[in-house]
C-alpha cells in the first residue's frame, strides 16, 4: 500500500474541487492514478478537517453501515463516502501521524530522527497499546474482524480540548478500515493457509506484532521485510527480550504471536495481563493469590499433604528470587522481614511477605515507608523492580485458580 500526504490549501482557491460533501485538492482526483490507495487531508461539509482515504473502485470497501456503526473513542470517526468513476473517497476524523512513526521516534538511521520535543506525546508506549486493544476489543465484542492492523493503520488524532484540558491532546487510535485487505509482513499465518478462518484471533496475531514493533522501537519480530510473512507462516519468531527488558510483556506477546489461533490468546485476555496491571491490581493479585491459593496449600502441606501449585510456584523460582531473596532488600525492609521467618529461600515466602507487608503498610516506620515508597505504586515499583519476573510466573501459576484469564 503506497500512501502519499498532500498539503491542504483553502477550498475556495481555483485547485480544489467539491465530490458531494467533500472538498478536495483536484490533484487528488487526477494524480498518481496508479497508486492504489492515497491519503490527503481534506473537509467535510466545507468546514470540518478530515483525513480522506481514496481507494480503487477494483478494491474491496467496507460496508458503510458497519462504519456508521462504530463508536469508539480508540477509533477514529467515520464522516462519509464520496464516489467518482475510479475511485471511492472515505472520509474519517483528523489524524497526523501513524504509530509507524512514533515507533522509528529517535531512533538513528530510521525514519523519523526528528528530536523528542518535535512531535506531541501521545503517553507511554503502554498507554498507546492499552488503547489500541480496548479498541478491538470493541469491535470483537461487535463480531467484526478489522483484518488489517498495522503501524499504519494506527494513527495519531488530536482531541479536542475540555474544560480540564484546554490543549488539545492527540491520541493513538485504531484506524478504520475502509479497504479491505491485510498487509504484508503483519497477517496472522492462517490468513495464508486458509484465509476464509479469519476471525478475532487473527486481529490478536496482527496487535501481537505491533506490540513487538513499537515495544522494541521498530524491529519486527519476523524479521527483515522480504522474509517476514514467510517466517509467520513457518513460526520463525525472534522477540528481542534483552531490548524489550520487561518479563510481562515477553510473555503476553508470545501468547498473542501464536501459530495456533486456537489457543492464541483472546483480546480479552490481552486486556487482562499482568502487562496492563497497573500498581494496586498487582498488589491485589499477589495478595487473593497467596490468601485464597498458596496459604491453604501450605496448610495442606503442613499436615502431610502434597501440593502440586506449590511445586509449580518452586518450578522456575531460582531465576526469580536468586538463591536468596532477602539479601537483595533495602536495609529497613528487610530488618522488618527478618522479624518473621519467612523461607528466603522460596517464592513462597517471598509472595507471604508482600502480601503481609502490604496489608501492614500503615502500621510501617518512616523508614520502611520511604524505602517502600507511597502504597501502591511506590510499594509495587519496590518489588517489582528487585524481582520482575515475579508477577508473570506467579500469574502463570494462580490465574486459573482464581478465575482470570490466561
Amino acid at each position: 500500500m503506497t500512501a502519499i500526504a498532500l498539503i491542504m490549501a483553502a477550498p475556495n482557491q481555483p485547485e480544489w474541487t467539491t465530490l458531494g460533501k467533500l472538498s478536495l485538492p483536484k490533484s487528488a482526483q487526477t494524480n498518481a492514478k496508479s497508486v492504489e490507495v492515497l491519503v490527503f487531508q481534506g473537509l467535510y461539509d466545507g468546514k470540518i478537517p478530515v483525513t480522506i482515504k481514496r481507494a480503487k473502485k477494483s478494491l474491496s470497501v467496507v460496508d458503510k453501515k458497519i462504519l456508521k456503526d462504530i463508536n469508539h473513542p480508540s477509533i477514529t470517526r467515520y464522516y462519509t463516502t464520496e464516489a467518482d468513476e475510479e475511485f471511492y473517497y472515505i472520509a474519517t476524523e483528523i489524524s497526523t501521524d501513524t504509530l509507524e512513526v512514533l515507533a522509528l521516534k529517535g531512533v538513528e538511521g530510521r525514519k523519523n530522527t526528528e528530536p523528542e520535543s518535535a512531535k506531541p506525546a501521545v503517553g507511554t508506549h503502554k498507554d498507546v497499546l492499552h488503547q489500541i486493544t480496548r479498541a478491538v476489543a470493541y469491535l470483537h465484542d461487535k463480531q467484526i474482524v478489522h483484518g488489517n492492523i498495522n503501524p499504519q493503520s494506527i494513527v495519531i488524532c488530536p482531541q479536542e480540548p475540555t474544560l480540564n484540558d484546554l490543549k488539545p491532546s492527540p491520541r493513538a487510535k485504531l484506524a478504520n478500515f475502509e479497504v479491505e485487505g491485510a498487509r504484508e509482513g503483519w497477517k496472522a499465518p492462517e490468513y495464508e493457509l486458509k484465509p476464509e478462518d479469519l476471525s478475532p484471533a487473527s486481529d490478536v496475531f496482527s496487535l501481537g506484532i505491533v506490540f513487538a514493533y513499537l515495544l522494541s522501537n521498530g524491529l519486527h519480530p519476523f524479521g527483515p521485510v522480504h522474509l517476514q510473512q514467510s517466517n509467520i507462516l513457518f513460526g520463525f519468531l525472534h522477540l528481542s527480550e534483552e531490548k524489550l527488558n520487561d518479563p510481562n510483556a515477553v510473555d503476553l506477546m508470545k501468547r498473542m504471536l501464536d501459530s495456533d489461533p486456537t489457543t492464541r490468546i483472546t483480546i480479552k485476555g490481552v486486556l487482562g495481563h499482568p502487562y496492563f496491571m497497573g500498581a494496586e491490581e498487582a498488589v491485589a493479585f499477589i495478595c487473593k493469590a497467596v490468601d485464597e491459593v498458596l496459604k491453604p496449600e501450605m496448610n495442606l502441606v503442613n499436615e502431610g499433604g502434597e501440593s502440586s501449585i506449590i511445586n509449580e510456584l518452586r518450578n522456575g523460582e531460582q531465576p526469580i528470587i536468586r538463591g536468596y531473596w532477602k539479601q537483595y532488600l533495602t536495609p529497613y525492609v528487610r530488618k522488618l522481614i527478618e522479624r518473621r521467618s519467612y523461607d528466603a529461600k522460596s517464592l513462597p515466602g517471598l509472595l507471604l511477605a508482600i502480601r503481609d507487608k502490604a496489608v501492614q503498610y500503615a502500621d510501617q516506620s518512616p523508614e520502611v515507608k520511604a524505602e517502600f515508597g507511597s502504597k501502591p505504586e511506590g510499594y509495587w515499583i519496590y518489588w517489582s523492580t528487585l524481582f520482575p519476573s515475579l508477577l508473570i510466573h506467579t500469574w502463570r501459576v494462580m490465574a486459573g485458580r482464581l478465575g482470570s484469564n490466561v
